[in-house]
């Protein structure tokens, strides 16, 4: 039987993965009786921070992959660097073992993105193996960080907007100065650098969202969990800032590169609940998702500008037409008819990437589902899945399913609730 500690982080859950399809006994210690683990594996609660619960998990095993994952651990299995990677027999009442000692055919092969801890690289049996903490959830943070397929197309699906964008400001700046007119797009394009400012994304985020800071009393409450989150995830939650919405929809969004924010109704939560939708926030800025979107909500501005623009004049059109009336119902539908070829000749020719938005929407619209798909994904991989499952289901359970018409569900950006739960269920998530 081989244990093995942090049995959902990156590096755990692969030598997890590994053993069981192997078909080694493995026993997983967690935190949380319902993490997600693969079949053949025995979960056994317990918490390396806390050496009496570890009975169950070192009972009768002939090795354990010992990873803790931060620095902060007390007792005697406390890590530091250059500390031998071993139970000591206080906890287990047997002699020490470390990963060295397994059989060689039994130690699992890693994949290339947890390099860290080759099989190759494991001292021999006998052997006293060294191992120096690479820092709280610092094992695969890149991976864990990567910008996934969502993000990417919803960048290049902004692509249009963004090009159109430019061609008004290039069409102002011929107005204003045409030896230079490039330098007005030039300078907005490069000034989408002050997305990446803290205090441009707090002060922006705050006003368009109408978002508050927390008060003392739902700090307390609120800040535990997102800690807990942040912990199970390996970052450190400090660089992010919390925030509240004054609404009573229960609800939670992440935005920019540090913004997290929750409703007033969602602090009602029981905790496990709270800390189910924080994570997949989390998982949100962990994916890219919300740093691209502010990105390319400033390089949007301008075709926004005018896309509104384009709506009040299609608004006026009608009311244009009406003045005809008194010369006959042809007439009035003639003048509409011209004016409304005038404006989308003149869009057609001043921005033509603009005639394009609306047939990218369904599209962009799915890139957006993919990204709630991932988020949810990474909630589920910190321990979260069974409490944002039941979290969705109650949420199905009260809009008395999805009632939305089928082209309403092609444009949302965010899959029904019921979508999201058989995804959960697929990833093993056990309800």
């Amino acid at each position: 039987m081989r244990s093995v500690t942090g049995a959902t982080g990156n590096v755990g859950a692969e030598v997890v993965a590994a053993l069981a399809k192997a078909g080694e006994p493995v026993r997983a210690l967690v935190r949380r009786p319902d993490a997600a683990l693969p079949d053949g594996a025995e979960a056994v609660t317990g918490d390396l921070d806390d050496p009496a619960s570890l009975g169950d998990a070192l009972e009768g095993v002939d090795g354990i992959f010992l990873l803790p994952g931060y620095h902060d651990l007390t007792g005697p299995v406390a890590l530091r660097p250059a500390d031998q990677v071993a139970v000591p027999a206080e906890v287990t009442g047997r002699p020490a073992r470390t990963f060295a000692d397994w059989p060689r055919r039994a130690r699992p092969r890693f994949p290339d993105s947890s390099r860290t801890f080759p099989a190759d690289r494991c001292a021999p049996p006998g052997a006293t193996p060294r191992w120096t903490p690479a820092g709280r959830g610092s094992v695969r943070d890149k991976e864990r960080a990567r910008v996934d397929l969502s993000a990417v197309l919803g960048v290049v699906l902004a692509v249009p907007v963004v090009a159109s964008s430019l061609l008004v400001l290039g069409l102002l700046g011929k107005l204003v100065w045409p030896a230079y007119f490039w330098v007005l797009p030039a300078g907005w394009a490069l000034a989408g650098a002050i997305t990446f400012v803290p205090v441009y994304e707090h002060l922006v985020l705050s006003v368009l969202l109408k978002m508050r800071e927390p008060s003392q009393g739902e700090l307390t409450w609120l800040t535990p969990s997102w800690a807990a989150v942040c912990d199970a995830a390996g970052v450190d939650g400090s660089r992010y800032r919390l925030w509240v919405e004054p609404s009573r929809e229960l609800n939670a969004f992440a935005a920019g590169g540090r913004t997290v924010a929750v409703t007033r109704a969602a602090l009602d939560l029981e905790r496990p609940g709270l800390e189910a939708i924080l994570a997949h926030e989390l998982g949100h800025h962990l994916s890219g998702h919300t740093r691209a979107t502010l990105l390319v909500h400033w390089l949007e501005l301008p075709a926004r500008v005018l896309s509104r623009l384009v709506r009040l004049i299609a608004w006026v059109v009608p009311h244009v037409g009406r003045v005809f009336r008194s010369f006959g119902r042809s007439a009035e539908v003639l003048v509409t008819v011209l004016l409304s070829l005038g404006v989308l000749t003149a869009l057609a020719f001043l921005d033509p990437w603009l005639l394009l938005t609306p047939l990218l929407g369904p599209v962009l619209a799915w890139s957006k589902r993919l990204g709630e798909y991932r988020a949810d994904r990474m909630a589920a991989r910190l321990g979260y899945g069974r409490e944002l499952a039941l979290l969705l289901k109650a949420w199905n359970l009260r809009d008395h399913g999805d009632e939305r018409r089928l082209w309403s569900r092609l444009m949302a950006g965010h899959p029904a609730h019921i979508d999201r739960v058989k995804r959960l269920k697929d990833l093993g998530v056990r309800l």
